[in-house]
């Protein structure tokens, strides 16, 4: 298994998109990335009202998150729309810390968002639990 960890770039859709492109070349491995990716996940739908939209066009691009499903990552919390920032400062909120992986979905056995640390950081940390199974064929 291989372990990548990233942050992508904070101001620039199209470097972010380069950035996914490059963590694809993995994507015949076993890969868990993580990433504060700086973008939106697929599915979230943020409240943008009352917000800089200059700064709403660029984190809310998709392009990354397509460009990483497209390679056969998936976003290990799909299903839990818990925004990983918008909770200090910055009122957009979103989940841009994000885990992706190559593994099979079965072998994903937890997820969450963590709570406990906004006081420290603009950011609220992701964690997977991941059980190893059999080998799922071709790999």
């Amino acid at each position: 298994m291989h372990i990548l960890n990233g942050h992508s770039a904070p101001s620039s859709p199209t470097t972010r998109k380069a950035e996914a492109e490059m963590i694809t070349v993995h994507r015949r491995l076993d890969v868990v990335y993580m990433a504060d990716t700086n973008a939106r996940a697929i599915g979230d739908t943020p409240d943008t009202s009352g917000l800089d939209p200059n700064k709403v066009t660029k984190k809310l691009d998709l392009a990354p998150a397509k460009e990483l499903a497209a390679a056969g990552f998936h976003h290990i919390g799909h299903q839990d729309p818990t925004p990983t920032v918008g909770h200090g400062d910055d009122k957009l909120a979103y989940r841009c810390d994000r885990i992706h992986t190559t593994l099979p979905a079965e072998w994903i056995t937890g997820y969450g968002v963590e709570f406990g640390g906004d006081h420290l950081s603009d950011h609220r940390p992701v964690w997977a639990e991941i059980t190893f199974g059999q080998t799922a064929a071709g790999r």
